[in-house]
């Protein structure tokens, strides 16, 4: 058993590099509040929500959901004063896969905004569960 770790060290530190990249985004993400897109679609319905959607404003237009609120990531920080009104309803956050969503809520939640959740794979997942989405290329 020895010598075969020995003599495969490239493939024993491959599957151990492996590993550590499955689990990175979710060190990164662990204070988050993730929810699923079923969850979201839950909480929207029954609770006064808005969709904040971090993307840049062409992948907004690709495909975003009903009623979001189009506010790219590197402007979210000027725009605050934009929502600070919305503060005491729930705040979704989302991206295309979800890792600018979750940097947009390390960023909120410096600011002292509470109720803020992402959508856990982000848009991505939302299609992939066949929720709806508007489409204003058309």
């Amino acid at each position: 058993m020895l010598d075969f770790l020995f003599e495969n060290i490239f493939l024993v530190g491959l599957v151990i590099i492996s590993g550590i990249l499955l689990f990175f985004p979710k060190i990164f993400s662990k204070d988050v509040k993730a929810l699923s897109a079923r969850e979201v679609t839950l909480l929207i319905n029954r609770e006064p929500t808005v969709v904040i959607d971090v993307r840049a404003e062409t992948d907004f237009m690709n495909g975003h959901i009903t009623n979001a609120i189009n506010i790219p990531l590197e402007t979210i920080e000027d725009q605050v004063a934009k929502f600070k009104n919305l503060s005491k309803k729930n705040i979704i956050l989302c991206c295309q896969k979800g890792i600018k969503s979750n940097q947009a809520f390390r960023l909120l939640s410096k600011l002292s905004f509470e109720k803020l959740y992402t959508i856990d794979g982000g848009i991505d997942d939302w299609v992939k569960n066949n929720l709806p989405v508007v489409d204003e290329k058309k």
